[in-house]
């Protein structure tokens, strides 16, 4: 056990990856991140200024991350995430369903897009990275 810190009332340990609060924390408390990537993928109703992101579920997921940018592959380290508006923001889409639309996108544009299953351990991993050009109407 490592000792992680200690208040005048609360000792916080960890011990085979199990955090535990005085002691109290037993392993079937810890709920672990999904440990698998949503599939089935596809992407529908495709626009000149949108496109819906469909996926299959992920037992253990209560929610889901969609990170979607403007281009081919994603940044290294990507600052802003297109939001189901259009507009961006710093963090991807979560949703608790199984689809998302996005809308307000420039068209004849391509976006690519990943998928994280979430749950109170964590997120877990991302799915394959896609990509999606919109429509062009006059380009």
């Amino acid at each position: 056990m490592i000792t992680l810190f200690r208040t005048k009332t609360l000792l916080f340990s960890l011990t085979l990856g199990i955090l535990f609060l005085n002691g109290c924390a037993k392993k079937e408390d810890v709920v672990p991140a999904p440990t698998v990537a949503p599939g089935s993928i596809t992407v529908t109703n495709v626009t000149t200024t949108g496109f819906t992101v469909n996926f299959g579920t992920v037992t253990g997921a209560t929610s889901y991350l969609v990170e979607v940018v403007q281009g081919a592959t994603f940044p290294a380290t990507p600052t802003s995430f297109i939001q189901a508006n259009g507009t961006t923001a710093a963090t991807g889409v979560t949703v608790s369903g199984l689809t998302v639309t996005f809308t307000g996108l420039a068209q004849g544009t391509t976006y690519v897009y990943r998928i994280y299953a979430v749950n109170s351990g964590g997120r877990g991993p991302a799915s394959a990275a896609a990509t999606q050009t919109t429509n062009c109407g006059l380009c």
